[in-house]
């Protein structure tokens, strides 16, 4: 950290409200100190703030290496390094992966208790979001560099295979675990090894559905293929089907064969195989348009994620938050990994942000302040763009079909790739007045200023102090009181129900403060039931019946909450717009559009009817209570409850 980095806030320090006698002093009226908050911040360095190992003096500086062991005390230690230097240094070998971002917090703590007396406590910006994004000692989640590694010897084995009509050349990653910005990345499950390998430990809990890490299969060229798309998929499936009897005859590898993809059980993580044919014609790239696309947005966001440190755990942060606000099924990932890129790529007339906090701060500054509907945004890591492609785009945003958003990145020059089907205006609208708020409040905690008892959009924060347990709550908790109805599911359904935010009573809490449902109608226990659908645990008597039938009941990937909202929007099509959290929420947000439209959907047998041989007369657009009579019929085992204006209607 560079000196000419802090700058001192000695105007924002508050009176002392508490003393410390000092016995060095003569009298006892005169020998109290008062004590001040005083407020630091620090510029990282990225590229080494992080480090594991701070690495001090050779040990053949006496005098320096003396210097150094008396400012870290019983931190400082003696090592050997591979190089064959023997230097002082100052390990944090202990820290979590997902608590890197500490490092540079735990030894600023260390160095001004042990070398300044007159230090009380010291408090962290960094672990304010930690709470959020379910955080904690015990986690097991891979690091990127573990999955690629686990990859590339799944890759290895694939391009080895003799026995197979075309070569696999590559593998290439594209899941957003690969590349550090998935806010929850797969663990190992235990019925993901080798087969006939055991089910681990009994207290071990084992999900239904685990999570898939998704890659595209590069096959050598050929001039064979088909000509239509269809005969192409089903050429792929053939390949892929020849892929997968290899893995199982040569390495005992389980797998389980589609249509749409391969999925390989491999070192206890989900590998889906999708075969990509673009090297044999123009065909086959037509064919697979979007996973060229996907594939092409991985590398890119790869690029970033290489290039600044920060940038995975920032862009975690930002899904999450959207996510909580429950607007993950309008604003896909890919749009806020290219917004976060976008402020590491072009950080303007200051310098790429250095930690999380900084950046989810920008971030919510240009998600609520940008021109989206005039102005794109270009994220370009090489500087491909031409300043007439930037002019030609602008004039694009003014015509009558473009997209409320637009990101333009090389391998999408148009910018509507991932933004086409949305977000809609509206819920744009929603977003940046959101961002806004949460903006506001995110620098009112990380400045201190809530300790001068300054109010923020009407709001005091007075009583909101940065290490509160419950800070990131504001930043974090959805309105619900805007939706025309509240749909609340069965958590033992979902499949990850630890990655919730917030407990089923503080759900509970919420409902009556904000909806005004009456406390009494809750049902007394949600856990338990024998109705409806049990995704959370592998349930018992499965797994007593040994690793292969185990292994034959997971569901993998299948992600109910997505289904549902599918299957909704299929039927209700114009008529709402549907919100939800799907990292474990358990609350669905449906509003219902002013002008409500039903083209080519399907409605309610009550709504639909009508005499052939008539005039046709276009059904009436349901109202409140028909849609949610609908909703609750397509949603029996998995909703619980819906609500309307503080009243209860049960599945």
């Amino acid at each position: 950290v560079n000196s000419s980095d802090i700058r001192p806030m000695a105007g924002f320090a508050p009176k002392a409200t508490k003393k410390r006698k000092n016995t060095e002093q003569q009298d006892e009226d005169d020998n109290e100190t008062d004590l001040f908050t005083v407020w630091v911040g620090i510029i990282f360095d990225p590229e080494h703030a992080f480090r594991l190992v701070d690495l001090g003096p050779s040990s053949d500086n006496d005098k320096l290496a003396k210097e150094f062991r008396a400012f870290w005390g019983d931190r400082a230690e003696l090592r050997r390094f591979k190089d064959g230097r023997i230097c002082e240094s100052v390990v944090w070998d202990s820290i979590p992966l997902n608590k890197r971002h500490h490092i540079p917090a735990l030894a600023a703590d260390y160095v001004l208790k042990r070398n300044f007396s007159s230090t009380e406590s010291v408090e962290w910006s960094c672990s304010l979001l930690d709470p959020a994004m379910g955080m904690k000692s015990d986690s097991k989640e891979s690091s990127p560099i573990a999955l690629i590694q686990c990859l590339d010897r799944l890759a290895k084995r694939m391009k080895d295979m003799k026995e197979v009509p075309l070569r696999v050349v590559n593998a290439q990653p594209i899941s957003p675990a690969f590349r550090g910005t998935d806010p929850f990345p797969p663990r190992q499950h235990q019925l993901a090894f080798g087969a006939g390998i055991g089910l681990g430990r009994s207290d071990e809990q084992m999900p239904v559905c685990p999570k898939t890490l998704d890659v595209v299969v590069q096959l050598e060229g050929s001039g064979r293929w088909p000509e239509n798309s269809m005969a192409i998929n089903k050429t792929k499936a053939a390949m892929a089907l020849k892929i997968a009897e290899q893995l199982r005859s040569s390495y005992a590898t389980p797998t389980i064969v589609t249509e749409e993809a391969t999925d390989v059980l491999h070192e206890g993580f989900v590998f889906r195989l999708h075969i990509n044919s673009t090297a044999s014609g123009a065909n086959n790239e037509a064919a697979e348009k979007y996973l060229i696309k996907g594939a092409a947005h991985a590398a890119v966001v790869a690029t970033i994620s290489a290039r600044f440190p920060v940038y995975g755990a920032a862009t975690q942060v930002a899904k999450r938050w959207i996510s909580s606000h429950m607007l993950a099924p309008h604003i896909r990932d890919e749009v806020v990994e290219l917004i976060m890129g976008y402020l590491f790529l072009h950080p303007g007339a200051v310098d790429p942000p250095s930690s999380r906090e900084v950046a989810f701060v920008r971030f919510l500054d240009l998600l609520a302040s940008h021109p989206w509907n005039v102005l794109p945004l270009f994220v370009d890591p090489d500087d491909e763009f031409t300043l007439a492609d930037m002019q030609n785009l602008e004039k694009r945003m003014d015509s009558a079909g473009a997209s409320s958003l637009c990101i333009a990145t090389p391998y999408d020059t148009e910018g509507d790739l991932w933004t086409q089907r949305g977000p809609p205006g509206v819920v744009l609208k929603r977003a940046q007045a959101l961002a806004s708020r949460a903006a506001e409040r995110l620098k009112v905690l990380l400045q201190g200023k809530n300790r001068m008892g300054q109010e923020i959009s009407g709001s005091s924060m007075d009583d909101l102090l940065l290490g509160d347990a419950s800070a990131w709550e504001s930043l974090f908790t959805p309105a619900l009181m805007h939706y025309d109805i509240v749909l609340k599911l069965r958590r033992t359904a979902l499949p990850f129900p630890d990655q919730a935010l917030f407990s089923a009573k503080q759900i509970k809490k919420r409902l009556v403060k904000e909806l005004g449902v009456d406390p009494d109608s809750f049902q007394i226990a949600e856990h338990g039931g024998k109705r409806g659908l049990q995704l959370a645990k592998m349930p018992e008597k499965v797994l007593t019946r040994g690793p292969e039938k185990a292994r034959a009941a997971m569901l993998i990937g299948f992600d109910p909450l997505q289904c549902y909202l599918r299957e909704a929007e299929r039927r209700l099509g114009g008529t709402a717009l549907l919100f939800a959290d799907k990292f474990g929420g358990d609350l669905i947000g449906v509003a219902l559009k002013p002008k409500m439209e039903h083209q080519g959907v399907q409605l309610p047998a009550s709504l639909a009817d009508f005499d052939p041989l008539g005039d046709f007369t276009p059904p009436d657009p349901p109202s409140v209570d028909e849609v949610m009579d609908d909703l609750l019929f397509i949603g029996n085992g998995f909703l619980i409850d819906a609500y309307k204006n503080g009243v209860k209607y049960s599945s």
